[in-house]
């Protein structure tokens, strides 16, 4: 009780509203989303490496050497290997960085 107003049970009318409904996805959407078969390209893009190193629009105009490194050490430091990580996803970072180094999008000092 507060201030003379009782809740019996607060979260029993949210518990179904946050449940994910697949129904509520519209069929065009759902469509999408089946032909998406994940993965990498077979060649390394560079929108692919921005998406691996978690660079941002914004972030594209000020890309530098110095962001690029801040950027992978970030991503290595979650994936590595020695810390549990795959080695996979380490040999796609470090592809995403040297994809970047030779990219026009990066400003050269």
């Amino acid at each position: 009780k507060l201030n003379n107003i009782r809740i019996e049970n607060p979260t029993a009318g949210y518990r179904d509203a946050l449940k994910f409904k697949s129904s509520l996805i519209d069929e065009e959407l759902k469509n999408r989303l089946n032909q998406y078969q994940g993965g990498f390209a077979s060649r390394m893009t560079e929108p692919e490496a921005l998406l691996i190193l978690d660079i941002s629009a914004r972030e594209i105009n000020h890309l530098d050497e110095k962001l690029l490194k801040k950027k992978h050490r970030k991503a290595m430091v979650r994936n590595h290997p020695d810390r549990g990580g795959s080695p996979y996803m380490a040999a796609k970072i470090n592809e995403a960085k040297e994809v970047l180094e030779r990219s026009v999008l990066l400003r050269k000092r």
